[in-house]
């Protein structure tokens, strides 16, 4: 991707790795910010960790899930984060708690200033979920029912997904 026309820098992450490790009665999942979260929500689930089953058909990533604190039927990423690693401008590597990311209704303090340009000074490179354990079979009825319900409320073909926020008080904007 070219910077030229954008008075900054334009980076792309390619990391998309992960792992599970398992800990007594839950998990914690580690992935790189790339990594997609359908596909995240799919492996888990079918792995009988529950907590992303809300990301069945959403299409983006783990990094852009947290910047924008993603959700839908009832979850949200802030709710099974445990941290997160960011990059900064200077080059270093540092690691929030999530109770230290800022959440809000898909807010985080991940997202770039608002002005003429916008500017981001932290770059997720991987998260930290945390998952319990719950039957395969279940997780498998949820994702599909979530996947119906997605499939019956979302045009067909591609999508950029859901963009706006739902104004507090009135019917959702979608």
């Amino acid at each position: 991707m070219a910077d030229s026309g954008y008075p900054g820098m334009v980076l792309r992450y390619a990391g998309e790795e992960s792992s599970l490790e398992v800990r007594g009665d839950h998990t914690l999942l580690r992935a790189e910010s790339r990594a997609s979260l359908a596909r995240a929500a799919r492996h888990t689930a079918g792995a009988g960790w529950a907590g992303l089953e809300w990301a069945e058909g959403i299409p983006g990533t783990l990094g852009g899930a947290v910047t924008g604190n993603a959700g839908a039927y009832g979850g949200e990423i802030a709710a099974v984060l445990e941290s997160v690693t960011v990059l900064s401008l200077d080059g270093g590597l540092e690691r929030f708690a999530a109770a230290d990311c800022g959440f809000d209704y898909r807010k985080s303090r991940f997202q770039p200033a608002a002005g003429p340009v916008l500017v981001s000074t932290q770059f997720i490179v991987e998260a930290e979920l945390r998952l319990r354990a719950e039957d395969p079979a279940r997780l498998a009825d949820r994702l599909q029912d979530i996947s119906r319900r997605r499939r019956a409320n979302t045009p067909a073909g591609l999508s950029c997904g859901s963009v706006f926020r739902n104004p507090p008080g009135i019917p959702p904007a979608g």
